[in-house]
């Protein structure tokens, strides 16, 4: 097992060899030792580079982006060692085909915590993850996932010349021009630890989640999550807005207040785990766990054939978000919005929808508010609450989340001759 050791400095020269030598000195001598200097005024840098460690240097920012730096170093030797199992199971696996080369299309990093990972490297992964805390940074104005905003960045030069063109895109996002923190604490080495995990082929989550892999607050914006198990994971918080999400699990997950703005998820799970579809790390008799996903924000997210069976989507946020294919069976949806979003073929049989708002969503059929009455938990849904207006197929395009992802042909094959709907609230929903 690697052994980092870390020394924090500012204006210790006169003590920092001491130091530096105990480290070195121990009976099992660690992997590296890494002095991080926040701003020394005094010869401590001088002295760190007279020795064999490796020397980070910062401009005075403080014990908390001191220790931030720190785990910085530590992620970047996971990354490594992730990377050494990598090349490991990789030779295992040449070994066992009789073959000295892999095809460029084999060439797909896959770990299996259980056999191709030790302990020792497991108990580093999580205990970084649990000493990296949130924070709020400066928020520079540019979200580089975003697409709409670097048009917009683009566009800036020729709004002159191109008066028409600017009007289209005005809107889409303006930079920061007084920069400010972020709305909310968030941890970018959490979010760096998971992309390392996954980058490393790390599929199966549960063996540290089981261990208290602590993901809450990740600032994992853009990240690409294919065909991996994240039951029970605590991701509280975490930011996934602008990912890319395919065949994964979920279920049982914590990811209250968590964010997908803008993502792209496909045959997704949200729904409650039990029983043999459990993993074997949480599997005790007769326990059940219910994904928690109460005040997610899904807005302008592109949702299809997600599963939200039995999910405690409170308050949950999918406003302009599209959703085909949805299964909200028996989810807990009060308090949940859906201002504006686009909803093909949902099926929200028994899920509570108590105070839930759906002004603006767009949908299919003059009876969905009544159809939607009779399914959803009985009470919870008042179709008098709404009118229908009926809409085109370009008004139903103007739902960029839709627009950008589904060709007009599949929604009118999705409508047939059922027309298209845009649901007006009627009255402000009661206190």
């Amino acid at each position: 097992m690697k052994v980092s050791v870390v020394i924090p400095c500012r204006d210790y020269a006169a003590f920092l060899p001491a130091a530096i030598e105990s480290a070195l000195s121990q009976t099992a001598p660690p992997h590296e030792v890494v002095v991080v200097d926040d701003g020394s005024t005094d010869d401590s840098r001088a002295v760190a580079r007279g020795h064999d460690v490796r020397l980070i240097e910062l401009d005075g920012r403080g014990p908390a982006a001191a220790r931030n730096a720190e785990l910085a170093s530590a992620i970047v030797t996971i990354a490594e060692d992730l990377a050494t199992a990598v090349a490991a199971a990789e030779r295992a696996f040449r070994q066992a085909e009789g073959t000295d080369t892999l095809p460029v299309q084999n060439r797909v990093a896959l770990l299996d915590p259980s056999s191709d990972l030790d302990q020792g490297l497991i108990a580093r992964i999580v205990a970084v993850s649990q000493s990296a805390k949130p924070y709020r940074f400066l928020d520079i104005g540019i979200g580089q996932q975003d697409t709409n905003q670097m048009i917009w960045h683009a566009a800036l030069r020729r709004r002159d010349e191109l008066p028409k063109f600017w009007s289209s895109v005005e809107d889409w996002g303006r930079l920061t021009e007084n920069a400010a923190l972020i709305d909310r604490p968030a941890s970018p080495e959490r979010g760096q630890l998971l992309k390392s995990m996954l980058a490393a082929g790390i599929h199966e989550f549960e063996r540290f989640n089981s261990a208290q892999l602590d993901l809450s607050y990740a600032a994992a914006q853009g990240v690409s999550i294919f065909l991996c198990s994240l039951q029970v994971a605590q991701m509280r918080f975490a930011d996934l807005s602008f990912a890319t999400i395919r065949d994964t699990d979920f279920g049982g997950a914590y990811l209250e207040n968590s964010r997908f703005r803008q993502a792209v998820i496909l045959d997704t799970r949200f729904a409650d785990v039990s029983g043999e579809a459990l993993s074997v790390y949480f599997r005790m008799d007769g326990a059940a766990y219910a994904t928690a996903l109460t005040g997610a924000d899904f807005s302008r997210a592109f949702l299809r054939r997600v599963d939200f069976t039995n999910a405690q989507a409170m308050l949950a946020r999918f406003d302009g978000a599209t959703l085909i294919e949805p299964d909200f069976t028996d989810a807990s949806l009060s308090g949940a919005t859906f201002r504006g979003a686009v909803l093909l073929d949902a099926d929200l049989t028994g899920a509570q929808l108590f105070k839930s708002d759906f002004d603006g969503a767009v949908v299919v059929g003059a009876d969905f508010a009544t159809a939607l009455q009779d399914a959803a938990h009985a009470g919870s849904f008042a179709a008098a609450h709404y009118a229908l207006d009926p809409i085109d197929m370009a008004a139903a395009l103007e739902v960029e989340s839709l627009a950008f992802q589904v060709e007009p042909d599949e929604i009118a094959a999705r409508v047939g001759d059922r027309g298209l709907y845009r649901l007006r609230r009627l009255a402000p929903l009661d206190d």
